[in-house]
């Protein structure tokens, strides 16, 4: 038998059961969307880049756009400090394919699953999974000079 609250759409109406989302009015999150991404109504955007707003970890701030941001360092044993089930979409952009499994990957698609609503949608995007595997399996340069500028990819190499 199908769970009918499992087939809800996105309603703009809903709210979420964590008390600061809630407040914030924040119904859905974006992990991974740096300075220059951000969403805004009805949005918390979660990234370690905040830090240079003066966030301190997992503090919530709120820019002059009226877009809510949350410093996040993803690591392994990382959980986010919001109720289950507390948001009805989660989207992540240019991020995955940064992580490994051991220091966030896993531990980060593990949170998304605890913390979306029953329905909720889940969208994580690369930007060419295709490559970056290639550039894994094969070598080469592309992956080389990627993992430099972004850590912890630079493990792949022992860069």
């Amino acid at each position: 038998r199908e769970n009918a609250s499992a087939r809800a759409p996105l309603r703009r109406s809903w709210q979420s059961p964590d008390l600061v989302l809630r407040a914030l009015g924040v119904r859905y999150l974006q992990i991974g969307g740096d300075v220059w991404n951000r969403c805004h109504e009805g949005w918390l955007n979660i990234d370690q880049a905040f830090q240079g707003e003066r966030l301190a970890e997992l503090q919530i701030g709120t820019d002059d756009k009226g877009a809510h941001n949350m410093v996040l360092s993803m690591g392994a044993q990382t959980v986010l400090p919001f109720a289950s089930g507390s948001v009805q979409l989660i989207y992540s952009e240019h991020m995955i394919e940064h992580m490994l499994p051991q220091h966030g990957g896993v531990q980060m698609l593990r949170e998304a699953y605890r913390l979306l609503a029953p329905g909720g949608v889940l969208r994580v995007a690369t930007p060419d999974l295709a490559k970056y595997m290639c550039g894994w399996s094969k070598g080469g340069g592309f992956l080389q000079q990627h993992a430099l500028r972004f850590a912890p990819m630079n493990e792949l190499y022992d860069l």
